[in-house]
């Protein structure tokens, strides 16, 4: 991570990694970042090295869905993908379903899995946990999917927002990145 990006690090950010950072990139024939954001965060550790910009992209024909679903349930299907981890913002996805008549599926997994569905338990939202899929099982789900949210506190260039804007999910998300 470009420091100042992973707030785990902050103090590591300030002893070692700013310097190491700079001494890498100065000696560097290029230094890309993937989004703006991570740019500008880059130029505060070395203002004097150009960096370049090179957004993600994803393979729009694997991503792609062939055919508009025919929705048959009423119920809103709201998905997310990423690690479950503060940074992430699900805890403030769920909170913000309370009391709505919604699915949430989250793909990924991490430290925060089980107070997310205790959290979810709670405020009484059907939430479906999926773990770490592989790609094509990611594309499926997807595609039963009504809606994508990006809830993240802090993110460079999402390829998991590209990946549902593929699939031609309307998007819902936090401004970061």
């Amino acid at each position: 991570d470009v420091p100042g990006y992973n707030e785990r690090f902050k103090y590591l950010d300030r002893l070692f990694f700013r310097r190491l950072s700079h001494l890498i990139w100065s000696r560097a024939k290029f230094t890309i970042a993937n989004s703006e954001g991570l740019r500008d965060l880059a130029l505060d550790t070395a203002k004097q090295i150009p960096i370049g910009l090179i957004p993600n992209g994803v393979d729009v024909k694997f991503w792609n869905v062939s055919q508009l679903k025919a929705s048959v349930s009423t119920t809103l299907h709201i998905i997310s993908v990423g690690r479950l981890i503060p940074r992430k913002g699900f805890v403030y996805l769920i909170k913000a379903l309370k009391g709505l008549d919604v699915k949430l599926t989250i793909i990924g997994d991490g430290p925060e899995k089980d107070a997310l569905q205790d959290l979810a338990d709670q405020n009484l939202i059907n939430l479906a946990l999926l773990g770490k899929l592989d790609k094509e099982q990611i594309r499926e789900t997807l595609e039963s999917a009504d809606v994508f949210v990006l809830s993240s506190l802090n993110e460079g260039m999402s390829n998991a927002v590209l990946e549902a804007m593929a699939c031609g999910l309307p998007i819902i998300m936090t401004k970061v990145g």
